[in-house]
């Protein structure tokens, strides 16, 4: 329909039968919306940490690090203590009573302190790793539901964006603070 004044178009008036939510969307997409964002965030960053924490990432990141050279021990017993702790875990019991052999007498690996934070860690994990399969059936449920609506997928592109967002402004940060203690325990034991 084009506008006799300006020359524009314009799109066609509803007409008085059209229901009201083809002239608006509905109210209710935008807390849905938010949580496929929330959803879709959680389950990259579940995907991103079980990658993480597979041999294929870990095993060269310990070389790396040169983890046996910091333990004192040889590269196989470092990959062998990495494996077990990962192992315990994601597995279990959680006990994390892994025993090594440092200058020949057998000593526990972890001591009551880290134990328990490995611990901690564990139960930190379980919790995650549920919320991103909440995640992950929101997003399956919302595929099955709304087959591909547009806004489900911006809702989708919206929660990687922000995730990716919030990631580059915590490694920004991580990389200044942690350079800066860096700094500081440098200078300080120079002093």
């Amino acid at each position: 329909m084009t506008d006799p004044a300006d020359g524009s178009t314009a799109p066609p008036a509803p007409s008085p039968d059209a229901p009201a939510a083809a002239a608006s969307p509905p109210r209710v997409r935008t807390p849905v919306a938010v949580l496929v964002g929330v959803a879709t965030a959680l389950v990259i960053l579940a995907a991103v940490l079980l990658v993480l924490t597979t041999p294929v990432y870990v095993h060269p990141a310990l070389a790396a690090a040169d983890s046996a050279g910091y333990l004192g021990t040889t590269p196989a017993t470092a990959v062998t203590l990495s494996d077990a702790t990962i192992r315990e875990l994601y597995l279990g019991p959680g006990s994390f009573a892994l025993a090594w052999t440092p200058g020949g007498s057998v000593q526990p690996f972890y001591d009551a302190a880290e134990i328990a934070h490995l611990q901690a860690v564990h139960v930190v994990l379980f919790g995650f790793l549920a919320l991103a399969a909440v995640g992950a059936m929101v997003l399956l449920m919302g595929l099955v539901t709304v087959r591909g609506a547009a806004w489900f997928w911006r809702a989708v592109s919206r929660g990687a964006a922000a995730l990716a967002a919030v990631l580059v402004v915590v490694g920004v940060f991580a990389a200044v603070a942690f350079d800066q203690a860096e700094r500081y325990m440098t200078l300080d034991a120079v002093i």
